[in-house]
């Protein structure tokens, strides 16, 4: 099971989305990439052992394996 959140650095969404389905973490992250198309948002993928893997769009997702 994965705990997935996802801070967005976007002051009208102070919370951040947390969720453990994969395919809904799928969606949101769509949806994400989507809404969020200029070059002022980032996010990296952050696993448990330290990989960092950096894109840009979204401010920040944890990936929290359980």
């Amino acid at each position: 099971m994965l705990d997935v959140f996802i801070s967005i650095s976007d002051p009208k969404r102070k919370e951040g989305i947390k969720t453990t389905n994969m395919v809904e973490f799928l969606d949101i992250l769509e949806e994400l990439i989507t809404q969020y198309h200029t070059n002022r948002f980032q996010f990296a993928i952050l696993s448990d052992n330290g990989m960092t893997f950096s894109f840009y769009r979204i401010r920040n997702i944890r990936i929290i394996e359980n």
